[in-house]
């Protein structure tokens, strides 16, 4: 499924063995505002997750002198961006107060395709319903439209094998 403007990033990182990740996604109006949203799904166990939202507006003026070109891709950039800080601060938060473990880092940040959504990782319940809540606050229709697609589908369940 192509998404020009939606975009899925794994950050992996060492809060958690499993990666998290930021689902970032820009549209632009006609009035020649864009708008992006940056969704972190900070996983923990596999089983759960914390779910962490930004977005930003931004209004070129009529006469454009006052703002430089911005495109959908520098958006993009900074909602990636806001996204690896709401993961350092998580784990900044997660780390109890006088432990003296490592600081929090993120090891390694990798764009994937959207279609990971589809994943078996994301079927947890837990993890499903923060996904559906990304397509209910999210005001990009791009990104509403493939939620839903991806909130529709059926997942698939094993059964054993018989011989």
């Amino acid at each position: 499924m192509k998404t020009k403007n939606v975009k899925l990033f794994s950050l992996d990182s060492n809060l958690s063995s499993f990666p998290s990740y930021a689902i970032c996604a820009v549209s632009r109006s006609d009035n020649n505002e864009i708008r992006g949203e940056s969704f972190l799904l900070a996983i923990f166990k596999g089983k759960k997750a914390k779910l962490v939202s930004m977005e930003i507006s931004l209004c070129a003026s009529s006469d454009d002198t006052c703002l430089p070109v911005i495109d959908e891709a520098f958006v993009l950039e900074e909602c990636l961006n806001q996204a690896k800080l709401n993961m350092l601060e998580i784990a900044k938060n997660k780390t109890p107060r006088y432990d003296f473990s490592p600081l929090p880092f993120i090891r390694n940040v990798t764009e994937v395709s959207v279609d990971y959504l589809f994943h078996g990782l994301f079927a947890q319940d837990a993890i499903q319903n923060k996904v559906r809540t990304i397509g209910d606050i999210s005001k990009i229709d791009d990104l509403k439209s493939f939620i839903e697609i991806v909130a529709q589908c059926e997942r698939f369940s094993f059964s054993p094998i018989r011989a």
